[in-house]
């Protein structure tokens, strides 16, 4: 992951992601990303490992590692910032994630080959 300056228009840090034995053509090391509605943490999935790592953006460190399925390929928060959803495209699934334990609490059956997503909250 690589953090960027946007009003110098440079590269002020990045972090490396563990290495794997998978080969290139099997996924990619960095693929869903997206960021916590405060801003405080960034979750990005890795189909290399199955895992999506939480990362703060202050620091610019690894802070958990959060099991997925197989093959993670999108990741979305709710707009409260207490739970992730995680499509995983070989395991034809998404994890449900809690947010404040740092884990997978469910995984939803989805079809075959699930890839982006989009979670939104329904109120009454």
């Amino acid at each position: 992951m690589v953090k960027i300056d946007t009003e110098q228009n440079k590269i002020v840090s990045w972090i490396q992601l563990p290495v794997t034995e998978k080969f290139d053509n099997e996924g990619k090391a960095a693929h869903g990303l997206c960021a916590s509605p405060d801003g405080k943490s960034v979750y990005l999935t890795s189909q290399f490992t199955d895992k999506v790592y939480v990362i703060d953006a202050e620091s610019n460190e690894i802070v958990n590692t959060i099991q997925a399925g197989k093959n993670p390929n999108w990741i979305d928060i709710t707009p409260d910032g207490k739970i992730a959803v995680v499509s995983n495209t070989s395991s034809n699934d998404a994890d449900i994630i809690d947010l404040s334990l740092g884990k997978s609490i469910a995984k939803i059956a989805v079809g075959k080959n699930p890839k982006r997503l989009d979670v939104s909250m329904v109120r009454d």
